[in-house]
């Protein structure tokens, strides 16, 4: 699933459930007496407080969770907001020219009214939810993963994530969440293209149940379909 104009996947990470965390359950997070949970105060204060500017519509709250990663790194997953511009450019300008490539299929980089585009989105018509972690300093983004609404109950998606981070199962957790909100806005199946050659990305496909086809106009570009 490619992303430019649309979104696309082409990140190698996978699609798995979401468990839905509350936000009661983010704030429990303070309970927990390990430095990295009590390094997480500040950014739980400003997470899951209402931001100074969102898009015109009210942020959806319900969709934010943390999830552990394997070395026990709290991943905080949220849904963008216009205010994560400079996080979003950051987090492309870091990615490898590899990871950017397959992302949007060129290496160029985004013009300010295109990252703009990808933050100030409207609820009504799609979602991008990204993975944070807390440095100590500030947020730092790690991945992220969106859809949008086409005709017929369809929407393209796409995803992307940090070098450092492919093939720890955050990818998979992304998609799985998009999933969730996906089906729940009514959405019906999620489309997108990936280079043939991202085996990365065509066995996460596989694994969530999408149907692979190659492009016959293009053998080096295969489109996905998963019906949700």
């Amino acid at each position: 699933m490619n992303q430019s104009s649309h979104p696309s996947l082409n990140q190698p990470q996978g699609i798995a459930a979401d468990g839905g965390h509350s936000n009661v359950e983010l704030l429990e997070a303070r309970s927990n007496t390990s430095p990295q949970a009590l390094a997480m105060d500040e950014f739980l204060d400003q997470v899951v407080s209402p931001p100074a500017r969102t898009s015109a519509l009210t942020y959806p709250y319900h969709r934010i969770a943390h999830w552990r990663s394997g070395d026990g790194t709290v991943v905080m997953i949220r849904p963008i907001r216009a205010a994560d511009a400079g996080l979003q450019a950051d987090f492309l300008a870091n990615l490898s020219g590899q990871s950017r490539y397959q992302r949007f299929l060129s290496g160029r980089g985004l013009l300010p009214s295109e990252l703009r585009r990808l933050t100030d989105i409207d609820y009504r018509r799609e979602m991008a939810l990204i993975a944070t972690v807390w440095t100590g300093v500030g947020e730092r983004q790690i991945g992220v993963t969106r859809y949008v609404r086409e005709e017929g109950g369809r929407a393209d998606c796409a995803i992307v994530v940090d070098d450092r981070w492919q093939r720890r199962g955050l990818g998979e957790k992304l998609l799985r969440s998009l999933m969730a909100d996906a089906a729940d806005a009514g959405v019906t199946a999620l489309t997108g293209i990936a280079l043939s050659t991202n085996v990365a990305v065509l066995g996460l496909a596989r694994k969530l149940g999408a149907k692979l086809q190659r492009d016959p106009d293009d053998a080096t570009v295969t489109n996905l379909a998963l019906q949700l």
